[in-house]
């Protein structure tokens, strides 16, 4: 079965506001890394690596997982 999802981790580079950053991938691919409204936040800082999940359809945004939730591989 083909994967909808790319697990692999960003660096927050700055907040864009309280649920969104600007971060980049491992290959330095700047994306908008985020949260959704109903997620819990997470206490971010700007240099902090976090375990993300993208679409395979769209590279452009990562969403943010919860570090225990983080699916390894």
């Amino acid at each position: 079965m083909i994967p909808s999802q790319v697990y692999t981790h960003v660096t927050l580079m700055s907040p864009h506001d309280e649920r969104t950053w600007h971060a980049q991938l491992p290959n330095g691919k700047p994306v908008i890394a985020f949260r959704l409204q109903h997620e819990s936040r997470l206490a971010l800082q700007a240099g902090d690596v976090v375990p993300a999940s993208l679409s395979v359809c769209d590279f452009s945004q990562a969403h943010l997982e919860e570090p225990c939730l983080a699916h390894e591989g």
